[in-house]
């Protein structure tokens, strides 16, 4: 897409973390890691940080303590997203809450 003088950039992050983890064996957002003692989503929050981006967490329905105690620290847009499937749509739903500004 090319770029008008008239449209602004703007960045965001959009985190999934939707998941059971069952290939991880624990919720992704809670996750540990060997050598570190930041959940697998602080360390990710960690990355964007100093950009100063807006960040949303897409998580699976009824998710939202264990994203709030994986990262208690952290003021995040979290979006409920579908039990499984349609990543897309997910996608675009976050897109269009940060695109709002809602936080």
């Amino acid at each position: 897409m090319r770029r008008g003088a008239d449209t602004a950039r703007r960045d965001g992050v959009v985190v999934l973390a939707r998941g059971r983890g069952a290939r991880m064996r624990a919720p992704k957002a809670g996750l540990l890691l060997p050598g570190d003692d930041r959940s697998f989503l602080a360390r990710i929050l960690d990355l964007y940080d100093p950009r100063g981006w807006p960040v949303s967490v897409v998580i699976r329905p009824g998710g939202e303590r264990g994203c709030r105690e994986a990262v208690p620290d952290r003021d995040l847009l979290l979006i409920e997203g579908p039990a499984a499937g349609d990543t897309a749509l997910t996608l675009l739903t976050a897109r269009d809450r940060l695109d709002a500004g809602l936080k």
